[in-house]
């Protein structure tokens, strides 16, 4: 029996699954480092929690795993539970993918990371099986239109903010100093074109579902009503803005799936609308489907031609937009040769190869089972390194490894080895190919076979093709995939050819199907461009959901119109012998249901009652408008949070407020920018509109212009309502920030205080979610007069879980977001050079989240320099060794991090620098050697590593020549050479290497050699200020002092502060006779010099002047 309890459970797990789709695309957190990814993957970690506490308390109290199927379900779990999974379309291939990720967690080079997720990402294994949680209880639980319309209308509203705020940035009207350019390609809410783009791809197809749906009522043959029109008004404008903001990204992935889904949507809708212009006999309907695919055709050859050298459209590359789809194949310079080159070395990983060694030279021990079950997840970066190919060090940081390989194909196959990618495989297989089932495009054994001959030779081709014609794997990763979905679309427009084939399932559930299998085609295809994100997982995964619970008939669409046929299913012939049992006829009828006609404004509206009024509860409109306003609250509570950075440090809280939505910071004074204030009413009012929209397509009797103005009010009451108290509250705590920092609090009491702004908006964002699961709820249990079922097991269970996720949350998702609070801090401290104060915010971070090897990066460097500007002996060693500890803990977390041993390197070798003993000073510099050559095993391929270690054997051979040690000073010079020749065998354009070769060269006396490789550093990097300086010494020690002069003007022009090449300059005009200018030179130094070097630069001074003329 249900009880209210187990109800309330359930309208707690569908506000999770509504709020999930709301705030992860949606959030941001401008007070942490990581901004974007991380934090909303933590807030969805910690939704996911409070679902399954909810779905736990449920199942104690009796309610059951999963809510009742309706009554028009076509296809009933029976049996055991082994049953029900083998029954079940698409619950396979997504357990398939959880042991994937559990035994390639388990077998993973670093559980920690590939469990927790790494710090830039937080992708881990915790992180996927939320989107798996997500999934589950959604298909468990989602049940009826009501459920469904809120459910897309959540996605709907939360693109909107987000395709609107791209298009600010795309206008300057951005109120927030992003670091990157995000007018030329917006960014919007996820912080990097491509991430926007591949959201509302998938949000776009939502969006033109809910269009279609509305203009097909409102051009029903007698007419659609007020709500119909102001739905279609209010989708068109979401679906432009929405198109826009993906055009303004110039994201080429995201466009080629964008293309992929529309191609496949248009295709199946216009088959839908061939088979009723055949009954009516509408000619142009019923030939429009081959117009489309030669038009489809016809873009394709373009964009091929568009791509090709010397192509005759090669004029249209300088078009705005336009010339990034003739960009596509790229693959010589920008991001298109980042790709290649990190496919290079991805397509390494995935073969049989040598293991990877950890520091200490152990091999990796399960090697021989990597290409079956992977590195781990979130491991790639660790794992790369061996394979990072030394060009992409030309386009990318050296010391970034990478850690996607911006393809899914890879990604899969490295992390996750072959069992995953066979997982991964299967599950977009399986949703393509039961969606057609559904839909009736796979209506017996013979289509099957082909769907499946054509998806898997294409994959097939797409591996082989590239591998004969190149001879490598490089294009694997885009060869396969782009083969699978080529095949799927052949069989497709094979299909469309056949004129016995139709969509034999009809209506908005057909309508639904056609949607989702357009956006996952999308997704599909943009995640082996680029990189599968929070929102976009978060989507699919919901997504998937709906589909199954759609095509399976477990969501009550009764309230529709009756189909005009029976399933696919249906239609097989029993000799269809599938893995999987067909689906049962969905619901019929002989007589469609006709709209009512009538001037009336009261007049009653055709399928209006929800499930709820056909159960015999009674549901008013305030009921059905509830929900959607506290949806809109999570928008507008996340979005006053997003914008409220108080840059000007204003110290009121409606002064802060205002702020943030009327002004922006330009060059340090505040302007008025409206941008964000018509973000937000752009928002409310179309969010409202399809609200009020959806409940009174609801309705017995058409609503009234008194209701419309009523649900407005109510609407914008509770809307406006919420924001303005969080805003206030936040407004009062970020004001009270501002008089902090302008006050003399300590830095622990004004950082403790930053670190506490997530808690707000967790507990604003909590609220909401349990008092929309209220509305939820109220509207539902009102017949049900057994509050609990189990009574005290159920109270006491409840609590207890309660107080677990809360403690949880806290602690951990909410822990992390502050940690991370605390190294921000840390990082603007850094900035400046105030090394205590920095260690002291890195150390809080560190109490949050003590394992995270990231911050103990930075800790330790900040404690050495420290101990170098520290004069005290003791307090120098102090710091010295906590320096130490630090960066050993960091390596102990993290071994294969290659920056960690390298660290330990530069330690060893900085240490030695301040040593006084020359023993000590030796003893650091062989222990640095060790470190770098552990480093160097880690990565092989680092140029920079090389230097860094030749740079090592200079100074031994320097200290030895010091000490009267000629013999072994010649040999550390050999040693020294040795590695920079590995480096140049790595990298022939580095400048570095060859600006430390001339440093080998001038120490040995070799001048030639030596002003032979500065002038080369100079040919890479003409502003290398050192290289320019060793000349100008070589020179004036030649007594070339014309060329010396040249060489140390040029390093003053470059390093203005540099007060020994203004001493330099100072000696040598005074050794041309040229005294006035020596006399300047001498006084530019003597502005720029430290305090121990001015007495001998004042004596200079004054001895220039003396030889003035008089």
């Amino acid at each position: 029996m249900s009880s209210k309890i187990s109800r309330l459970c359930e309208a707690i797990i569908e506000a999770g699954w509504l709020a999930a789709l709301i705030i992860v695309p949606v959030f941001f957190n401008v007070y942490s480092s990581r901004v974007f990814e991380p934090d909303k993957i933590s807030l969805l970690r910690s939704i996911a929690l409070v679902m399954i506490g909810a779905w736990l308390i449920k199942l104690i109290d009796g309610g059951g795993a999963a809510a009742p199927l309706p009554a028009s379900a076509t296809q009933t779990p029976r049996g055991n539970l082994w049953r029900q999974i083998r029954e079940t379309p698409l619950i396979i291939p997504a357990l398939l993918l959880v042991s994937a990720y559990l035994i390639s967690t388990a077998l993973s080079v670093a559980p920690r990371i590939s469990f927790w997720g790494s710090y830039q990402r937080m992708q881990g294994t915790y992180s996927t099986f939320s989107y798996i949680v997500i999934f589950f209880l959604t298909l468990t639980h989602l049940r009826s239109r009501v459920q469904l319309n809120r459910l897309l209308h959540a996605i709907v509203i939360a693109s909107l903010p987000v395709a609107l705020y791209g298009i600010l940035q795309h206008y300057s009207l951005d109120p927030l100093p992003w670091g990157g350019d995000v007018k030329l390609r917006v960014a919007g809410n996820m912080g990097n074109a491509i991430f926007i783009a591949a959201y509302l791809i998938i949000a776009f197809f939502v969006t033109l579902e809910r269009f279609l749906r509305s203009a097909g009522r409102l051009l029903a043959e007698q007419g659609g009503e007020i709500a119909d029109a102001l739905l279609v008004g209010s989708y068109v404008f979401v679906l432009v803005v929405q198109s826009v903001a993906i055009i303004f990204s110039q994201s080429r992935g995201p466009w080629l799936g964008w293309f992929a889904g529309i191609y496949i949507f248009v295709l199946l809708g216009l088959i839908a609308l061939r088979s009723r212009a055949t009954r009516r006999g509408a000619g142009f309907f019923h030939w429009a489907w081959l117009g489309w695919i030669g038009l489809a055709v016809a873009g394709v050859a373009f964009l091929i031609s568009f791509n090709l050298p010397n192509s005759p459209l090669a004029a249209l590359r300088s078009v705005p937009y336009v010339g990034r789809l003739g960009q596509i194949f790229e693959t010589e310079e920008g991001t298109g040769k980042v790709r290649v080159l990190i496919w290079e070395g991805a397509s390494q990983m995935i073969l049989p190869h040598a293991a990877v060694t950890y520091p200490d030279g152990t091999p990796d021990p399960l090697n021989a089972l990597r290409p079956i079950f992977g590195y781990g997840p979130e491991a790639m970066w660790v794992a790369y390194n061996p394979f990072y190919p030394p060009d992409l060090a030309h386009y990318e940081a050296r010391n970034a490894s990478p850690d996607r390989s911006h393809n899914e194909t890879f990604d899969a196959l490295i992390i996750t080895g072959a069992w995953g990618f066979i997982a991964y495989v299967v599950l977009f297989g399986s949703i393509f190919y039961w969606t057609l089932r559904w839909l009736g495009w796979v209506r017996n054994r013979q289509d099957a076979i082909l769907f499946l001959a054509l998806t898997l030779l294409g994959g097939l081709g797409g591996a082989l093709i590239p591998w004969l014609a190149l001879g490598d794997l490089r294009y694997l990763g885009v060869a396969i995939p782009a083969g699978l979905i080529l095949g799927f679309i052949v069989y497709l427009t094979i299909s469309a050819f056949r004129s016995d084939f139709t969509l034999q399932m009809t209506g908005s559930r057909a309508l639904l199907l056609l949607a989702i299998l357009s956006a996952i085609a999308a997704h599909f295809v943009e995640i082996h461009f680029g990189i599968a994100i929070a929102a976009t997982r978060t989507y699919f995964w919901t997504l998937t959901a709906v589909l199954l619970v759609t095509g399976l008939g477990w969501l009550d669409l009764s309230d529709e119109e009756p189909v005009e046929a029976t399933s696919a299913a249906a239609a097989m012939p029993s000799s269809f012998n599938m893995p999987f049992p067909s689906a049962a006829p969905m619901r019929t009828a002989a007589t469609p249901r006709k709209r009512r006609s009538g001037a009336s404004l009261t007049r009653e509206l055709p399928g209006a009652r929800s499930p709820a009024a056909r159960s015999g509860v009674t549901t008013s409109w305030i009921d059905h408008l509830l929900p959607y306003a506290f949806l809109a609250a999570i928008v507008f509570v996340t979005l006053i949070w997003n914008f409220m950075a108080n840059q000007g440090r204003d110290t009121n809280a409606f002064n802060v407020i205002l702020n943030a939505l009327f002004f922006k910071n330009r060059n340090g004074q505040p302007a008025v920018s409206l941008g964000i204030w018509w973000l937000h009413l752009f928002t409310w009012l179309v969010a409202g509109i399809i609200a009020l929209g959806d409940v009174a397509a609801n309705q017995r009797k058409a609503p009234t212009g008194a209701w419309w103005l009523r649900g407005l009010g109510l609407y914008s009451a509770v809307v406006w309502g919420m924001w303005l108290i969080f805003s206030l509250i936040h407004g009062a705590r970020v004001a009270q920030g501002a008089v902090l920092q302008g006050s003399r609090v300590s830095v622990e009491q004004l950082s403790d205080f930053v670190a506490s702004y997530i808690v707000d908006y967790y507990v604003a964002a909590f609220v909401v979610i349990l008092i929309l699961g209220w509305a939820l709820w109220r509207s539902s249990s009102r017949r049900l007069l057994t509050w609990t079922a189990r009574g005290l097991v159920t109270s006491f269970s409840a609590a207890l879980i309660g107080v677990i996720v809360i403690t949880f949350v806290s602690t951990v998702n909410i822990g992390l977001v502050r940690a991370d609070t605390y190294y921000k801090q840390g990082q603007a401290y850094d900035g400046v050079g105030q090394w205590q104060g920095a260690i002291f915010l890195y150390r809080k971070a560190l109490a949050i989240a003590p394992d995270e090897d990231y911050y103990y990066l930075f800790l330790g460097r900040s404690a050495l320099e420290q101990a170098k500007v520290d004069t005290d002996p003791a307090e120098r060693q102090r710091w010295l060794d906590d320096a130490l500890s630090v960066l050993t803990r960091a390596q102990t977390l993290n071994p294969l991090n290659t920056d960690h041993t390298a660290n330990l390197a530069r330690f060893y070798r900085s240490r030695g620098e301040l040593q006084t003993s020359t023993t000590e000073r030796e003893r650091d510099w062989q222990t640095a050697l060790t470190y770098y050559q552990a480093a160097t095993r880690l990565s092989p391929n680092a140029a920079h590593l090389f230097n860094e270690k030749g740079l090592v054997y200079f100074l031994l051979a320097n200290l030895a020549r010091d000490q009267q040690q000629p013999e072994v000073a010649d040999d550390y010079f050999e040693d020294a050479l040795i590695a920079l020749s590995r480096s140049l065998e790595l990298d022939q354009i580095y400048p570095q290497t060859y600006l430390f070769l001339g440093d080998v060269y001038r120490s040995r006396g070799d001048n030639a050699k030596a002003i032979e490789a500065y002038q080369q550093t100079l040919k890479l990097s003409p502003g290398q200020a050192l290289a320019w300086s060793a000349l100008g010494y070589i020179y004036a020690q030649q007594g070339n002092l014309t060329e010396a002069i040249s060489a140390n003007q040029k390093v003053t022009q470059l390093s203005p502060g540099d007060a020994a090449s203004w001493r330099n300059l100072a000696i040598l005009y005074q050794q041309t006779n040229q005294i006035q200018l020596a006399l300047a030179a001498a006084q530019e130094a003597l502005k720029y010099a430290p305090e121990a070097d001015k007495p001998a630069l004042q004596a200079l001074v004054q001895q220039l002047q003396a030889q003035l003329p008089q």
